[in-house]
This record gives structure tokens, C-alpha cells and sequence, in this order.
């Protein structure tokens, strides 16, 4: 039984030796899959890493362009403020000329009230003072028009400068806004 008991001994050793070998081969099987994910994960990394540089590559083309698109804003924003303060000239040369208009027709309705008065002081020679009230009434009326129109032109002038202040205000603001958000974008790109 020598023969037979080394016999039972190698199947023995044998199946211990098929056993660990199925073991080693289910360890590869694992190995392998995790070496397919590993090198899954792999391409992705090489996949990022190339978009990553044609990213960073693109940058300073950008940043350029972003930069000459601010330019141009600044530019445009300069422009645009300097005919919003010619018309803002305009306007104050405008309204300062009304005023001064206004002021001599007042002065001139002042004198002519002073002479008015004058008139009455003297006595005029017609004795009903009829004239005297017909050229009262059409004073009266001659500068409650002027008087009316006066002040429709100084509310016109009101509305024009109320306009363009909010036009001013509206357009600074938005170029601000702009301005901070391209400065902004420049920022994160650098």
C-alpha cells in the first residue's frame, strides 16, 4: 500500500495544488478587470489632461480677445460720455439762455407796469381812462402769455434734462455693470 498511499498522497497534493490554483486564477481574473478599469480610468485622465492643455493653450487668445473687446467697451463708453457732456453743455447753455430771456421779458413787464403806474400817477387826458384800461387789459394779457409760454418752456427744458440725467444714469450703470463682469471674466481666465 506504499504505492497506493503515495499515490492518495499526490491526488492529495495534487487537489490542494488545483485548489490554489483556481484561487491564483480567480486573484488574475480580478487583477485583470481592475487592470481594465485602471486603464479606463487611464484613457479618461490622458482624454482630460489633452483638453485641459488645449484649454490652457487657448487661454491667452482669449484673454486677448477679451482684452481688446474691453478696449473697445472703454472706448465706446468714452465716446458716448463725451456726447452725453457736449449735449449736457448744450443744454446748460440752453437753459441758461432761457433764463436770461425770461429775466428780460420779466424786467421788461416790470417796466412796463412801472410806467403803468406812472401813467395813473399823471392822469392820463382822457377822462374816463378807457385807453388806460384797454392798454392795462392788453398788458395784463401780453404777460400772462409770455408769462405761459415762459413757463412751458422752462418745463420742456425740465423734461429734457430729467430725460437725459436718466439716460446718463441708465447708460453709466449698465457700463459699470459691464465693465465688472468683463473684469471679472478676465480674472478667472488669467
Amino acid at each position: 500500500m506504499n504505492e497506493i498511499d503515495q499515490i492518495e498522497q499526490e491526488l492529495t497534493a495534487l487537489r490542494k495544488r488545483f485548489a490554489e490554483s483556481g484561487e491564483v486564477l480567480e486573484e488574475l481574473a480580478r487583477l485583470k478587470t481592475q487592470f481594465a478599469g485602471l486603464l479606463e480610468q487611464g484613457e479618461a485622465l490622458q482624454s482630460n489632461l489633452s483638453r485641459t492643455e488645449t484649454l490652457f493653450k487657448n487661454i491667452p487668445d482669449q484673454s486677448k480677445a477679451l482684452e481688446v473687446k474691453l478696449a473697445q467697451i472703454e472706448s465706446q463708453f468714452e465716446t458716448r460720455s463725451e456726447q452725453l457732456q457736449a449735449q449736457l453743455t448744450n443744454f446748460r447753455f440752453d437753459f441758461d439762455a432761457m433764463g436770461r430771456q425770461l429775466q428780460e421779458k420779466i424786467e421788461q413787464d416790470h417796466q412796463g407796469l412801472a410806467r403803468l403806474e406812472e401813467l395813473q400817477k399823471k392822469g392820463a387826458a382822457n377822462p374816463d381812462g378807457s385807453d388806460r384800461i384797454q392798454w392795462i387789459e392788453s398788458s395784463l394779457q401780453h404777460f400772462n402769455s409770455t408769462l405761459y409760454t415762459d413757463r412751458a418752456a422752462m418745463q420742456k427744458l425740465e423734461r429734457r434734462y430729467n430725460e437725459l440725467k436718466r439716460y446718463v444714469d441708465t447708460f453709466a450703470t449698465v457700463s459699470g455693470i459691464v465693465g465688472f463682469l468683463m473684469l471679472l471674466g478676465l480674472l478667472f481666465l488669467r
